[in-house]
């Protein structure tokens, strides 16, 4: 009895030594990430020299990038000209850089060779803010917060102006998928958007892309 006795005041003990062995490695892991972005070195803010006319021709020159030093270029020697108020579409295979490009035109990756202007002014020379405020960009996996469809589109605004809403919807396509549901506007959508299909999804990002007038 004693014997019995003693090994069930063992078991829980020994199960939760268990669990804490298992929760410090997870600890261990999370402080990893964590001292990653703590440690990680701020991104230089470039002074801006000039003001551009970011309603002006966008020039790719004798561009070149990599994402690793030493590593496969994924642009090599790439020069083309986006005449302003045009529309152009860029079309290749997984890998070919489409993404890239548009991640150095915003200044998500610091150029290595060659030199991009917009307006005639090269994005160095740019202010990083700015910059990001008037380019916009929508990417492939969408991501929509919980909240109502109005609060979506305006997010990072500091009021909710339906008028503006409303348009940027109706440039996107948007507005007549809105109109269907009970609430219109108001209608509350889940984490991540979960209430709302791929495609209502990504109308609502374009939508919330155009409100920003970039």
């Amino acid at each position: 009895l004693a014997f019995v006795s003693y090994n069930a005041m063992m078991l829980w003990p020994v199960r939760s030594l268990g669990r804490i062995v298992s929760d410090m490695s997870k600890a261990g892991v999370a402080l990893g990430r964590i001292n990653h972005i703590l440690n990680t070195a701020p991104e230089l803010q470039t002074k801006q020299v000039a003001e551009p006319d970011f309603g002006g021709d966008i020039v790719f020159d004798h561009v070149s990038f990599a994402y690793e030093k030493d590593g496969a270029q994924i642009l090599h020697d790439v020069s083309f000209e986006v005449k302003g108020g045009s529309v152009i579409g860029i079309m290749g295979g997984t890998g070919s850089g489409k993404s890239t490009l548009m991640g150095l035109l915003d200044r998500l990756y610091e150029l290595e060779d060659g030199s991009i202007t917009i307006g005639g002014v090269p994005i160095a020379c740019i202010d990083r803010d700015a910059l990001h405020r008037r380019v916009g960009y929508v990417l492939q996996d969408t991501y929509l917060f919980s909240g109502t469809i109005a609060e979506n589109i305006c997010m990072g605004s500091e009021r909710v102006d339906m008028d503006v809403v409303k348009h940027a919807s109706e440039v996107a396509c948007f507005d007549g998928a809105v109109s269907e549901f009970k609430d219109g506007y108001e209608t509350f959508v889940g984490e991540r958007g979960v209430t709302l299909s791929g495609g209502q999804k990504q109308r609502c990002a374009i939508a919330r892309m155009l409100a920003t007038k970039p």
